[in-house]
């Protein structure tokens, strides 16, 4: 599923809301809204939507945000204008970049699930905060070595106490941010966090 806040069409400005999942594509334009009167709707349509299905999606999980709706908009709007600017500052304290973690490719004529670096190193969290795994946590912990070490403040152990002290979607959230904050070398990162498991 996702919820994403587009440029509105109808009105050539201000945002829009298209709430995509299966086959259902539905567009909320009937006015343009700003970013903080999109965030809020698709928020109520969020929970509408939880509510009717019993899932338990959060925003960070589903409400996307294009970046030429937000550079559509910069000029009008001071929250479009913010995030435009950290994502290009590559700040990311207020939004995450979208990347796949998992994708689904045929090797040797079977379909197999293919996980991205991000995407090991969440598996390596999920494992941990879900199964107690202690090669998880140690991967963790590699991971925390390896972004204090390309630029993330703060030195390793002080990272990992930040990340245990967080709920899993609060984790989840953090480990994204920080992999968008530094230079990742995605080969040498999987090397250096699996070489635990190994």
């Amino acid at each position: 599923m996702e919820i994403r806040m587009e440029l509105n069409e109808r009105h050539g400005h201000g945002f829009q809301i298209r709430l995509v999942r299966g086959p259902v594509n539905k567009v909320y334009d009937d006015k343009p809204m700003n970013l903080y009167e999109a965030g809020a709707y698709a928020n109520t349509l969020l929970e509408m939507v939880n509510k009717e299905l019993g899932t338990a999606y959060t925003l960070n999980q589903v409400v996307k945000v294009p970046e030429d709706a937000l550079t559509a908009n910069a000029s009008t709007d001071f929250g479009a204008a913010r995030m435009l600017q950290d994502i290009r500052s590559k700040t990311f304290a207020l939004s995450t970049p979208a990347q796949q973690d998992m994708k689904m490719m045929e090797v040797d004529g079977q379909e197999e699930a293919m996980l991205s670096a991000r995407g090991v190193v969440l598996l390596c969290y999920l494992t941990w905060k879900d199964d107690g795994n202690e090669k998880a946590h140690e991967a963790v912990r590699r991971y925390c070595e390896y972004i204090a070490a390309h630029g993330c403040k703060g030195g390793a152990s002080k990272l990992l106490a930040e990340l245990d002290g967080l709920d899993k979607e609060a984790g989840v959230e953090w480990i994204r941010r920080t992999y968008a904050q530094n230079d990742v070398d995605n080969n040498g990162l999987i090397e250096y966090v699996m070489g635990v498991i190994a």
